[in-house]
């Protein structure tokens, strides 16, 4: 074996690198969404401890997991974001950025069932 094929890296084209570019975006757009709408949440309350005014109809065991996993979940769509635009300059990272996305998805994911069902 060569000395160059041992230190051959392989770098993204130029399409994946404009797909990155895009997908920050989008997770940019869902890390902005996910955390105003934690504030959002954190601000109003639920239901059961209000009497009137803007409430949340879920109960108040269930906000804690809610807004735990919520602002995780903005925050690694955040991260996300910033590892996509590392991905699009430097072409390597891909696995850390699908990482970050998946981690990211499975906390909202949780915040928004747990929301739901609670």
């Amino acid at each position: 074996m060569e000395a160059s094929e041992t230190t051959t890296t392989h770098k993204a084209g130029a399409l994946r690198r404009v797909g990155a570019v895009v997908l920050a975006i989008v997770l940019a757009f869902v890390a902005a969404v996910a955390i105003v709408a934690m504030i959002n949440v954190s601000d109003s309350g639920v239901c059961e401890d209000k009497a009137f005014g803007e409430c949340y109809d879920f109960s108040g065991s269930v906000e804690p997991i809610v807004l735990g996993f919520g602002w995780i979940g903005g925050i690694l769509a955040g991260i996300a974001a910033l590892l996509a635009l590392g991905f699009a300059i430097r072409g390597r990272g891909g696995r850390p950025l699908l990482t970050a996305i998946g981690l990211s998805a499975a906390a909202l994911a949780v915040s928004i069932i747990t929301a739901r069902v609670g």
